[in-house]
């Protein structure tokens, strides 16, 4: 339903409202890659940071860092430079 309702933002333009929806959509079935995919392509195209760490948690493991390097992107070119930091935090390894 979830996806459906973002293909009708995104056929009506409003993609601040579908890729709110396809990010809800991938957390609602983060077993659907192509789904996962979808939602992080758009996060990442509105270059809204919140909404790229909203996508994280349906991202499997092995796609976090690109992920995370992404929000961090995202961060820098709105200037926040905080959530930049904490983005390239976490996607750099830890040291035990």
């Amino acid at each position: 339903m979830l996806d459906l309702a973002s293909r009708v933002a995104g056929a009506l333009g409003n993609r601040p409202a579908e890729a709110h929806l396809l990010v809800a959509a991938a957390k609602k079935d983060p077993e659907n890659v192509e789904l996962v995919r979808r939602a992080q392509a758009s996060a990442r195209s509105l270059g809204d940071p919140e909404l790229l760490e909203a996508v994280l948690d349906a991202i499997p493991a092995r796609e976090r860092v690109e992920a995370l390097l992404a929000i961090a992107d995202a961060a820098d070119k709105n200037q926040d430079a905080d959530q930049a930091i904490l983005a390239l935090g976490r996607a750099a390894p830890s040291r035990a």
